[in-house]
């Protein structure tokens, strides 16, 4: 994770908006989920297992760069996510200092599991969700 915002992400020639905005909204169904669901459960697993599968799939062409916003994800200057105002999902993130997120080739479902439970975790006083992520050694997810 980088804490310097760009104006264009270097992959945006080589990823379609479309199918990075269904790998996004994927990647919000797994986090509602996680939160209505406590951490558990068969949709919570089917909304993993979606989110893991389109994000491998659209990686195939390559790392993908998204800017952190207080208002959600951006693709370029392009939103991602349709929040009016703050976007309490994405909002932690962008809290705690990070504007790109970097998703490598490769990603496993447990890197997947862990950024949303890190998502869904509010850190503990001193922490924040970077080191979270890094304790748990999420690699693909810079």
């Amino acid at each position: 994770m980088e804490t310097q915002g760009s104006d264009q992400p270097e992959d945006a020639s080589t990823h379609d908006f479309g199918r990075v905005r269904t790998a996004v909204a994927g990647l919000e169904r797994a986090i509602r989920s996680h939160r209505l669901h406590e951490g558990r459960g068969p949709t919570l697993e089917q909304h993993l297992d979606a989110a893991t599968q389109q994000l491998s799939a659209l990686l195939e062409n390559g790392p993908l760069t998204l800017r952190v916003s207080s208002f959600g994800l951006l693709f370029g200057n392009r939103p991602l996510t349709g929040a009016r105002g703050i976007d309490a999902t994405w909002f932690g993130l962008f809290s705690d200092s990070v504007r790109d997120l970097c998703f490598l080739p490769g990603i496993s479902s447990d890197e997947v599991r862990v950024f949303v439970e890190v998502l869904c975790t509010e850190p503990e006083e001193g922490d924040d969700r970077v080191t979270l992520l890094w304790r748990r050694e999420v690699h693909r997810i810079e």
